[in-house]
This record gives C-alpha cells, sequence and structure tokens, in this order.
C-alpha cells in the first residue's frame, strides 16, 4: 500500500517522505521493523519513541511518523499526535474493519 493510502484522514504539520512510496508494515518497536516498514514513534509512560527513530532507520525503517523533527537521516511525517495517527493509519491499512460493525 502506498503511504498516501495509509495518511488518509492525518493531519499532517510537515512532510519530507515520499507519499507514493510502497511500504510494509506499522511498527512502534523499533526492534520489530524490517526494511520499507514505517516507524511511529509514541511518547510513552517509561520512555519517548523519538529516542529510537535512528535505529529504526538503521533496521531500514521507509520512513517515520513523529511529532518532533527527527535527528536521524530519515524521511519523516510530522504530526501533532502520533498515537491518534497510527490509529488512524492502523484503521486505513486494515481496510476500515470497524465499518462492518453494527
Amino acid at each position: 500500500m502506498k503511504l498516501e493510502q495509509i495518511l488518509a484522514g492525518v493531519d499532517i504539520a510537515e512532510q519530507t517522505a515520499d507519499a507514493a512510496c510502497e511500504i510494509g508494515e506499522l511498527k512502534y518497536d523499533s526492534r520489530q521493523v524490517e526494511p520499507g516498514d514505517v516507524f511511529v514513534a509514541i511518547t510513552g509512560f517509561e520512555t519517548d519513541g523519538h529516542k529510537y527513530i535512528a535505529a529504526a532507520a538503521g533496521r531500514g525503517a521507509e520512513c517515520a511518523i513523529c511529532e518532533a523533527t527527527p535527528e536521524a537521516d530519515i524521511p519523516y511525517v510530522l504530526v501533532e499526535d502520533s498515537r491518534e495517527a497510527l490509529a488512524l493509519m492502523s484503521r486505513n491499512l486494515f481496510g476500515d474493519p470497524a465499518s462492518e460493525m453494527t
């Protein structure tokens, strides 16, 4: 699926990632990133996912979804809330399964 399709409905502040690129999966754990995946940096209770953007880039992430401009050399999409962006992107990736619920 193309990045632009995954990002449908996401409020984007800034984007350097190629919207036409094909992506694999969405990952928020840098240790699980594989080449072509999108890494979503989420600020958590114990750690900040933004610290791991460089690690995700080193593992072959296609781009990073983040709330602050990354220091690592990786294409990125800047959003206000990466947790909300992950939810919307997941919905788009999996074909909006909740729309079939009654």
